[in-house]
């Protein structure tokens, strides 16, 4: 199986919202194991008149039972901003997801590549 790009997009809300999902993989049913690899996460105004909004980030690690989380505060000044740079990796069954402080007013970005192993 090739190597694919993804990209997902959510309007961030109140509410803790799930990004992606890695699925578990599962040989009997043909679900490969599969890693996703980000590289940089975009929180983006979808306000034509922004205001700064307070914002999390988490990973929840399935296997380790973990949540790493990461605060910021959106920019006023910058059309985005780069919340996260550098290799994420996340792996079968670990979730991304995030909130911010007001619903409707950031929208946040992630592109990632799915390498699933060879079965």
């Amino acid at each position: 199986m090739a190597d694919v790009y993804k990209n997902f997009t959510l309007e961030m809300t109140t509410a803790n919202t799930t990004v992606f999902t890695v699925p578990q993989a599962d040989v009997a049913n043909n679900i490969p194991v599969s890693t996703y690899v980000a590289k940089t996460i975009y929180v983006v105004h979808s306000n034509p008149s922004p205001t700064k909004t307070a914002f999390t980030l988490a990973h929840y690690d399935a296997s380790a039972n973990n949540t790493i989380s990461l605060a910021g505060e959106s920019k006023t000044t910058e059309v985005f901003n780069v919340l996260a740079e550098g290799l994420y990796v996340f792996e079968s069954g670990d979730i991304l997801y995030a909130n911010a402080a007001a619903n409707n007013e950031l929208v946040l970005s992630v592109s990632l590549l799915e390498i699933k192993q060879q079965q």
